[in-house]
């Protein structure tokens, strides 16, 4: 409901799709944003898919999000011009581009004060450590830039340069 929460497709996957490809990347040179309505007889108030397209001097990350998909996708890949990072839930896997070999990187558990964001942050608090990593306040801060760039880019049809004037 956008009175309630103001939220579709931009927000749900946006948010995390501009907070991975800042802690890859940084902040982006522009962002370009598109909002689709694809099945407005299920989500009658909101866009239930979106594209993000972050612009660097030298990468491009080209995110979508959307509810329209056949199944849960919770995957992300990360191409460089030597191969790929694919990254999913039960592991990673490195894909050189000059070879059909693919490594299998197993995700090692968390410590119980790191496996999840509240228990994190007590912890770092408790111990007088910085709150560091995708939960950062820099980081998250960044996010709520690219979000409202996007929003502005959809409103406009127009690329937004950031940072973003106040």
């Amino acid at each position: 409901d956008p009175v309630k929460n103001g939220a579709g497709a931009l927000m749900d996957f946006g948010c995390y799709n501009a907070l991975w490809s800042l802690w890859y990347l940084g902040r982006p040179e522009t962002v370009y944003a598109t909002a689709n309505h694809l099945r407005p007889q299920i989500f009658p108030k909101v866009e239930d898919t979106s594209s993000l397209v972050l612009h660097y001097k030298n990468a491009n990350g080209i995110f979508e999000g959307s509810w329209d998909l056949p199944r849960p996708y919770q995957d992300l890949e990360v191409f460089g011009l030597n191969g790929s990072v694919y990254m999913k839930q039960q592991g990673v896997e490195l894909r050189p581009s000059k070879s059909k070999e693919v490594k299998q990187i197993p995700i090692e558990p968390l410590p119980p004060e790191r496996s999840e964001p509240i228990a994190y942050m007590v912890h770092a608090i408790k111990n007088k450590k910085p709150i560091e990593g995708v939960i950062a306040l820099d980081i998250n801060v960044g996010v709520n830039e690219i979000i409202e760039a996007a929003k502005l880019s959809i409103q406009t049809g127009a690329a937004v340069k950031l940072p973003l004037k106040h």
